[in-house]
């Protein structure tokens, strides 16, 4: 998978195959790359393997970094706002999820770097792209008043929730404070929660998260 994701990396997504009996769909999605960190850090933290790390996946990780902050890569751009957005059919969108993966990926980047003893201004880097997003996603996409996660879709702003806002409180490194994600979970689980999992509040939407 690593070596599949740096001989893509320059030109396009990573794919997401799926296989239904003798069918098989690729998907492309923007999150592929931004689950890499997670995914290598869950692998460290289970078996303690840092060599395996450091000489299979730690320069994929940071070519991952570095297109996204210096290339604009695949439509993913780093906005005037330290936020990551997307760029489709020539409109910008703001996810809270997306930019909630980024920063656990960040932060994972800082702790490898520390742990593998890279030169500190590229560990600093790592700190300080993860400062600037973590102040921005507080002040533009967190929802005072309606105690959740914001979106935005051009000039448009989402402030539903989605399925995938669950991700936002789920991972390592939160950009939230605790209390927070208290009240955004409080309000996934008054708006979403069923007992088969979170119902989509999208019109054409009909997948659910378990």
């Amino acid at each position: 998978i690593a070596k599949q994701i740096e001989q893509t990396l320059k030109t396009e997504l990573s794919p997401i195959a799926s296989s239904k009996g003798k069918s098989r769909i690729t998907l492309k999605a923007f999150e592929t790359e931004l689950w890499f960190a997670s995914v290598a850090n869950s692998f460290v933290d289970y078996s303690g393997d840092y060599d395996f790390v450091k000489s299979k996946l730690w320069n994929v990780l940071k070519q991952i970094t570095d297109t996204i902050t210096e290339q604009n890569a695949y439509q993913l751009a780093i906005n005037d706002q330290s936020l990551l957005e997307v760029a489709i059919a020539e409109k910008k969108h703001v996810s809270a999820h997306l930019n909630a993966l980024w920063y656990n990926h960040l932060r994972i980047m800082e702790a490898l770097a520390q742990e593998f003893h890279e030169q500190a201004d590229q560990i600093a880097r790592y700190s300080q792209l993860a400062r600037k997003l973590k102040r921005s996603f507080n002040a533009r996409l967190w929802d005072e008043k309606n105690h959740g996660v914001t979106d935005f879709d051009g000039d448009q702003t989402l402030t539903h929730t989605r399925p995938e806002h669950i991700f936002v409180i789920s991972l390592e490194h939160s950009i939230l404070t605790q209390a927070k994600e208290k009240e955004l979970l409080a309000r996934i689980w008054k708006e979403l929660y069923t007992p088969y999992g979170l119902k989509s509040t999208g019109v054409f939407q009909t997948r659910a998260l378990d």
